[in-house]
């Protein structure tokens, strides 16, 4: 088995904020598509946003790395 990671990176926009300290956000190529719906939307910690951009509405970069198994 081969082990990879991938950088996505998206921009997301917050659309509510949860119970918990998580905030929602969707990813905005998302919006108005086949994919609404489908899972484009995270709860992530509102913690790790930056103060000035957990305001309802506001967009900004999420980064993540992906881990991927290759079975060859």
């Amino acid at each position: 088995m081969n082990e990879i990671f991938l950088l996505a990176r998206e921009t997301v926009r917050v659309i509510f904020h949860l119970d918990g300290g998580y905030t929602r956000v969707i990813w905005e190529r998302s919006e108005n598509t086949a994919w609404a719906g489908t899972g484009w939307i995270f709860d992530i910690l509102t913690h790790v946003i930056p103060y000035d951009l957990r305001a309802i509405g506001s967009r900004f970069l999420l980064s993540s790395r992906i881990r991927m198994i290759l079975r060859i």
